[in-house]
C-alpha cells in the first residue's frame, strides 16, 4: 500500500467516524427533546413513580433467560460445524460478547465471542460466522415479531386517530399477526440466502461456506420467538418496577404488546449502525411505543431509561460472573503425530 493510498483510507475512516458521530448526536438530541416534552406534559397527570426493586430484579432475570434460545441456536450451529462446545464456555462467550455491541460498528460482538471460544478449539472464522448468523436471525425475528404483534399495542383512542385502512388493521390483531407470520414463513428461503451473503461480507470471507439450511433457520426462529417473549416480559416487569399497571386486563394482550415494543425497538436499534448498542434509537422507539398504549407519559419516558439500565446491569453482572467463574482449561499440547 502506497503512502497516498494509506492516507486516502485513513481519511475515509475519519470521515465515516465523523458522520457516525454527527448522526448519533442528532438522534440523542431529538430523543432527548421528545422525552423532555412528554415528561413535562405528563408531570401534572402521572403523579410520582413508585419504585419496586423486586420487579426490576425479575425483569433482569427474564431478560437473561430470554437470550437462552438464541444461545442454544448458536451452539447448534457450532455443533453442525463440527465443534461441540459445552454450555459453560458457550454462555461465557455469548454473554460477554453482548458487551461488544457498545463498541462502534458492532463488530466487537464477533471479536469477543471468537476470542473466548479459542480455548474450546473453535476456529475464529467458525465462531465469527456462526455468531453472525445467530445475531442477524435474532434481530430479524425480533423485528418481525414486533411488527406482527404491534396492533396489540394500540388503544381505542389511538385507533380513532389513525387513517381508516390502518385503523382496520389495528382492530384485527389476530389477522395481522397471522398475515405477518405467513409472509415470514414464505420468505425463509430468501432470508437464508440474504443472511448468507451478509455473513460472508461481515466475516470478510466470500469463499467460506456459511450457509444454513432453511429448516435450521425455521427451528432457530421458533426458538428465538419464545426468547423474545422473555424480553417482552422483562419490559412489562420493568414497568411494574416503576409502579405502572399493565396495559390490559388480559395478561396475553399485555405480553403481546410488550413483546412488540421490545422487539421493534431492539431490532431497529441494532440497524442503527451509528449508535453503539442502539443507544438513543431504542429509547426513542420505546418512548413512542409505550406512550401510545395508555401508559402514563412520565413512566413511559422513565421506563426507556430504566430498561437500558436493567439490561446493561444484567449483562455486566452475568458477564463478570461467567468470565471469572468459569476458567476454561488450556487446549492440550500437540502430540508427536499432530501436524506441525
Amino acid at each position: 500500500m502506497t503512502i497516498e493510498t494509506a492516507a486516502t483510507a485513513s481519511g475515509r475512516v475519519w470521515t465515516w467516524r465523523l458522520v457516525r458521530g454527527i448522526l448519533l448526536v442528532i438522534v440523542l438530541g431529538v430523543v432527548g427533546w421528545r422525552a423532555s416534552e412528554l415528561w413535562d406534559e405528563g408531570r401534572s397527570l402521572d403523579g410520582e413513580v413508585d419504585w419496586q426493586p423486586a420487579w426490576l430484579l425479575a425483569a433482569a432475570t427474564a431478560y437473561l433467560v430470554g437470550w437462552l434460545p438464541s444461545a442454544w441456536f448458536w451452539r447448534r450451529l457450532l455443533s453442525n460445524s463440527g465443534h461441540t462446545v459445552g454450555w459453560p464456555p458457550l454462555l461465557r462467550a455469548y454473554f460477554c460478547g453482548h458487551l461488544g455491541k457498545y463498541v462502534p460498528g458492532k463488530a466487537g460482538v464477533l471479536v469477543i465471542r471468537a476470542g473466548l471460544l479459542k480455548s474450546s478449539g473453535v476456529p475464529a472464522a467458525t465462531a465469527a460466522w456462526t455468531a453472525t448468523w445467530e445475531t442477524l436471525l435474532a434481530m430479524g425475528v425480533g423485528g418481525v415479531l414486533g411488527l406482527g404483534l404491534s396492533p396489540w399495542l394500540l388503544t381505542d383512542d389511538v385507533l380513532a386517530t389513525l387513517p381508516t385502512p390502518l385503523a382496520a388493521i389495528g382492530r384485527q390483531p389476530m389477522v395481522t399477526s397471522a398475515v405477518v407470520a405467513a409472509l415470514a414463513l414464505g420468505a425463509f428461503p430468501w432470508l437464508t440466502r440474504l443472511v448468507t451473503r451478509m455473513t460472508r461480507r461481515l466475516t470478510d470471507d466470500d469463499s467460506a461456506d456459511v450457509s444454513v439450511s432453511t429448516g435450521q433457520v425455521m427451528l432457530g426462529s421458533l426458538a428465538m420467538a419464545v426468547g423474545w417473549t422473555g424480553h417482552g416480559l422483562s419490559l412489562w416487569w420493568t414497568l411494574e418496577g416503576l409502579g405502572v399497571s399493565p396495559i390490559s386486563d388480559c395478561p396475553g394482550t399485555t405480553l403481546a404488546g410488550m413483546t412488540a415494543v421490545a422487539g421493534l425497538a431492539t431490532a431497529l436499534g441494532f440497524l442503527a449502525f451509528f449508535a453503539p448498542g442502539g443507544v438513543g434509537v431504542r429509547e426513542g422507539l420505546l418512548i413512542e411505543g409505550l406512550s401510545r398504549t395508555g401508559i402514563p407519559l412520565q413512566p413511559a419516558v422513565l421506563a426507556s431509561v430504566a430498561l437500558r439500565a436493567v439490561w446493561l446491569l444484567a449483562e455486566l453482572v452475568t458477564s463478570v460472573a461467567l468470565y471469572y467463574g468459569h476458567r476454561p482449561l488450556p487446549p492440550p499440547p500437540p502430540t508427536s503425530d499432530s501436524p506441525a
